[in-house]
């Protein structure tokens, strides 16, 4: 399954757009407008959609007043953070070149084309080419003022020891140990059936999961039925996975299935999925593998102060 799809998205798809409408805030003399803010908010909502598998708007069924006005807040402030900061860059001279913004927006419309899920997620969300290319473009400059930033800083032992130590309850990852059934609907070259077969394939996927549901033991329908070859010969074991070895298409809905339940079909770029799930855990990192994300996370936390200074130095209107 392919993994890290988004990472590299979300940077690119919150970058502050120019566009009108009145406005809401302003960093010096660059308004961010209520359609900056619009979709901004859009998009973020669909990449929550399409990771956890709940949009803004369903979101606001569980969230008070204040909880919806504290998240609206945040998204406004980190806009307005991202045009400081490439005021900044750009006043330092810092350009992408065409070619750099082509090749990074191949790679995204290759990846976005392997995950339709997200695809139609980010369509529905208003975001086409053009939209791309200019954050694509903004996002670029952000990165290389970010880089320049992290080279010249200088992060001791002493620094990451004392981070881990004040933040040890970060360094817990959910785990699971599961089993799966996959009904695909990719071809032997790995590319989509047609719908008639793709409908099949749902029938298919209902069928087993009925026959799970009245009695049939799950290993031994993996082992009769799953198209994932590997595991389907283990009883469609998996074994404990945190949520960044899959795809997350396929962790969203892995990791909220309860311990010993099984899960509904459901759907991914690879075909239907049915999990079962035998354990539940959180996984602690030992300082040793929490090296590079400790190291990750002093230097946003030091950007982040850098960030704070430059506010102090530009004119900012909410």
């Amino acid at each position: 399954m392919k993994k890290g799809l988004y990472i590299g998205i979300l940077g690119m798809m919150v970058i502050s757009l120019t566009g009108c409408g009145s406005n809401l805030a302003k960093v010096n003399d660059t308004n961010i407008t209520k359609d900056d803010y619009n979709k901004t908010k859009s998009v973020l909502s669909a990449t929550n959609e399409y990771l956890r598998g709940q949009s803004f708007e369903q979101q606001d069924e569980n969230l008070d007043k204040d909880g919806k006005k504290k998240r609206d807040e945040n998204i406004l402030s980190f806009m307005v953070d991202n045009e400081i900061v490439y005021q900044s860059a750009t006043a330092k001279g810092i350009k992408v070149s065409k070619d750099e913004v082509e090749t990074k927006y191949s790679t995204l419309v290759d990846a976005v084309a392997q995950n339709p899920g997200y695809k139609k997620i980010l369509a529905k969300a208003g975001v086409d080419d053009a939209y791309l290319k200019k954050t694509i473009e903004k996002d670029l400059v952000l990165e290389k003022y970010k880089k320049d930033f992290e080279d010249k800083l200088e992060i001791s032992d002493a620094d990451i020891q004392d981070y881990y130590s004040k933040h040890k309850d970060d360094f817990t990852v959910p785990e699971v140990s599961a089993s799966q059934i996959l009904v695909s609907t990719l071809d032997d070259d790995g590319n989509p059936v047609s719908s008639e077969e793709k409908s099949k394939s749902k029938e298919k996927a209902d069928k087993l999961l009925n026959d799970i549901k009245n009695g049939a033991v799950f290993a031994d329908v993996a082992k009769s039925s799953s198209d994932d070859k590997a595991t389907g010969k283990n009883g469609g074991e998996l074994g404990y996975f945190t949520p960044d070895k899959y795809d997350a298409e396929f962790s969203k809905h892995v990791f909220n299935v309860a311990r010993g339940d099984v899960s509904k079909v459901f759907e991914t770029s690879f075909g239907y999925h049915i999990v079962k799930i035998t354990d539940k855990k959180d996984k602690e990192i030992s300082f040793h593998d929490a090296r590079n994300k400790i190291i990750a996370a002093v230097t946003n936390e030091k950007y982040a102060k850098h960030i704070s200074e430059l506010e102090k130095s530009a004119e900012i209107k909410r």
